[in-house]
């Protein structure tokens, strides 16, 4: 099981690297995500664990009235994401999870 600090240093830096390889990988899952979660009232969303941003980037995307924050405990992954999310299609934040590493 991979810890706080692994997501800080290679486990990390891996998973932001790839992120194109991972979005592939989830996006099978993702339109099945976005019908439970289409199906559920509110304004804000909160993708914990949120990689790389393929998930919050297609959340904001679905949902443009809504505020979509994506969290996750490691740094490069999180620079990814913010990135990305820059350039998406609606709101979106990402943040480092606090407490967890």
């Amino acid at each position: 099981m991979t810890q706080a600090s692994d997501w800080q240093g290679g486990v990390g830096r891996a998973w932001a690297e790839e992120w194109q390889r991972t979005d592939r990988t989830f996006a099978q899952l993702t339109p099945a995500l976005l019908a439970a979660i289409a199906a559920q009232p509110g304004a804000t969303v909160l993708d914990i664990g949120c990689g790389a941003g393929e998930l919050s980037l297609a959340l904001a995307a679905a949902r443009p009235q809504a505020h979509v924050r994506g969290g996750r405990v490691g740094r490069p992954g999180c620079r990814r994401a913010t990135a990305r999310g820059r350039s998406g299609p609606g709101p979106l934040r990402v943040g480092r999870c606090r407490g967890l590493g």
